[in-house]
């Protein structure tokens, strides 16, 4: 009779164990965060493995868990009729109008390694064309521009929703590989 009354309290001090061990991973991983995507007008050259351009490519952003389309946010320009097109230049434009914070939470590491809480949003900017293999990108793929700072980017005005913004240039350049046939 004496063994499960101890046994008993050695699985309760278990319990307590582990649950003061991931407060304490709480208190000490914790952390309240932002962020965004820069601000400004996106030009993007599209070319193909030999550095000519790809008149024609499209440019569609999707939620990379539920793989619908992901609205004006990112770029204002996804939702609208047409998307997103590149001209005979090979060169899509495209506008993140939003500035400042977009996103944030809360989050923390279980026991220093599971990851736990709120993490910012995921979209696959995903580029087509005709004769040519689709490729995927990130979005910290796609709004990686190296070489390039907001203090020294060219600037340009554009109108959103009847306001005019100046905002900075970021340039881009993705690949498509053409299809094998």
């Amino acid at each position: 009779m004496q063994r499960k009354p101890r046994a008993l309290a050695w699985v309760a001090a278990v319990l307590l164990g582990l649950a003061l061990v991931a407060g304490a991973s709480y208190l000490t991983t914790g952390m309240r965060w932002d962020g965004g995507y820069p601000f400004g007008e996106v030009r993007v050259l599209v070319v193909d493995q030999d550095g000519r351009p790809v008149p024609g490519a499209s440019l569609a952003v999707f939620e990379s868990t539920s793989g619908n389309v992901a609205g004006d946010y990112p770029l204002y320009e996804n939702a609208r009729d047409g998307g997103m097109q590149s001209g005979n230049d090979g060169v899509i434009v495209c506008h993140q109008i939003r500035e400042g914070l977009q996103f944030g939470g809360f989050s923390w590491r279980l026991f220093w390694c599971i990851r736990m809480g709120a993490s910012a949003p995921e979209f696959d900017f995903r580029f087509s064309a005709d004769g040519h293999e689709t490729t995927t990108l990130t979005a910290r793929e796609f709004f990686d521009f190296p070489g390039q700072s907001y203090a020294t980017a060219a600037r340009l005005r554009f109108t959103v929703g009847g306001a005019e913004r100046e905002a900075p240039v970021w340039t881009l350049t993705v690949t498509l590989q053409r299809a094998q046939p």
